[in-house]
């Protein structure tokens, strides 16, 4: 006993001689080092706004705090990117939903969660993909970071726990651009809310989509880093490009109680484009639709319906998908599967499956996928579709992504 009080005596004594508070020393000895232990033991992940590292003050929180969030916005957008993620990658996700919905343009992420910054990089744009409301055009930069946070110690003093991380800057976790999303669901909903209850989901989807495709002008914006209202553009001014359809869309079908989600395809090529479209599921079957091109939509009631691009399949994209192992396979269309695919346009079977397509119809129509295609034969053909049927053809091309053609061929002016 009197070794221990003689060993509690010295360390006072040396705390006095060093000019510090005995009592809080002594406290810091005890529990302070194990505080900031327990304390850089627990991942966590910050948020804040303004220029990163200049004038942005963070707010730090454990990532567990997000395992159970439940997003007031949740509902709006769908879960499947989501799923493929990890545990850690899913609370990173949720705390990016939160920054985008209370405007944090800057989430700093601690390294014991993820891996590097091409993790975040795909936590964010697997976030873009489920939600309508997050555009696929994101302006971001990622980097490395040492984040430094205050822990109170027993409520007496204030010590600084840190982690290894990294930070990423969402110039889209705009508070204006935030406001004009809010609008726009707003107009969504009153849009779905007026669909008769009498329509089939197909209906609600097709006439939802038509709604879009037929009042919605292509719009290419400026480069730059500027962040554009795209979702805004679609439903309320009715002029976006690819990516204001794929939210759009998206939107107003999850709203209709549509399974639905976003593809995209990026590129690196000089002189092309990357594009945005959705997949829907309706009884267990998924579909692609794409309302930016309103040119293959028919102009009468024909059986071909809405055309090329609602309700098609995989085998009719004209891009390839960037996540095509997480997305869901279409694999039939509703409407317009091929009525043949051709290999070799030497012989009459081109021509063969457009008449024979031709009787089945009215008014008459076939759609076709060449292989290889071939102007000069594919004219040819053409020639002798009109022959036999005796009658004008109009013909319309479309490059699909696997590399070969996809021929719409009718027998009145249907476009």
């Amino acid at each position: 006993m009197k070794k221990a009080i003689a060993i509690v005596l010295s360390l006072i004594l040396c705390v006095f001689l060093s000019g510090c508070s005995p009592f809080i020393s002594v406290v810091d000895m005890i529990y302070g080092d194990r505080a900031l232990e327990k304390a850089e033991s627990i991942p966590r992940v910050a948020f804040s706004k303004g220029v990163l590292f200049k004038d942005s003050k963070e707010a730090f929180f454990p990532v567990e705090d997000f395992s159970e969030v439940t997003s007031p916005y949740a509902k709006y957008r769908s879960s499947l990117y989501h799923s493929t993620l990890s545990a850690e990658e899913q609370n990173v996700y949720h705390a990016l939903e939160y920054a985008m919905e209370n405007c944090y343009t800057n989430i700093l992420v601690d390294s014991d969660l993820l891996k590097d910054t091409k993790a975040l990089e795909k936590v964010l744009k697997y976030f873009a993909l489920d939600s309508p409301l997050l555009e696929q055009n994101l302006r971001y930069t990622v980097g490395e970071c040492t984040a430094s946070y205050p822990v109170e110690i027993l409520g007496m003093y204030t010590k600084y726990a840190s982690f290894d991380g990294y930070y990423i800057t969402v110039e889209n976790f705009d508070s204006e651009i935030w406001s004009t999303k809010l609008k726009a669901l707003k107009k969504a909903q009153d849009t779905v809310a007026d669909l008769s209850a009498e329509l089939s989901d197909f209906e609600k989807a097709e006439k939802l989509y038509l709604k879009l495709a037929n009042g919605i002008t292509y719009y290419s914006y400026d480069d730059g880093d500027e962040v554009y209202p795209y979702l805004y553009d679609a439903i309320i001014t009715g002029k976006t490009h690819c990516d204001g359809h794929a939210n759009a869309l998206s939107l107003l079908l999850r709203l209709a109680g549509i399974e639905v989600v976003e593809k995209m395809y990026t590129t690196q090529k000089k002189n092309e484009v990357g594009h945005t479209w959705v997949a829907f599921c309706i009884d267990g079957k998924w579909y692609n639709a794409d309302s930016t091109s309103r040119e293959l939509i028919p102009k009468k009631k024909t059986s071909m319906h809405s055309g090329f691009f609602f309700a098609f399949s995989d085998e009719m994209r004209v891009y390839n998908e960037d996540y095509d192992e997480v997305t869901p396979v279409c694999s039939q269309s509703k409407y317009m599967n091929p009525d043949a695919t051709i290999s070799d346009l030497k012989s009459n079977a081109f021509s063969n499956s457009v008449i024979s397509a031709f009787s089945k119809r009215d008014p008459d129509w076939a759609f076709i996928i060449v292989k290889k295609e071939n102007q000069a034969l594919l004219k040819k053909q053409l020639q002798r579709c009109a022959d036999r049927s005796k009658s004008t053809v109009y013909w319309t091309t479309q490059p699909l992504a696997n590399g070969a053609t996809g021929v719409l061929v009718c027998g009145k002016k249907l476009f």
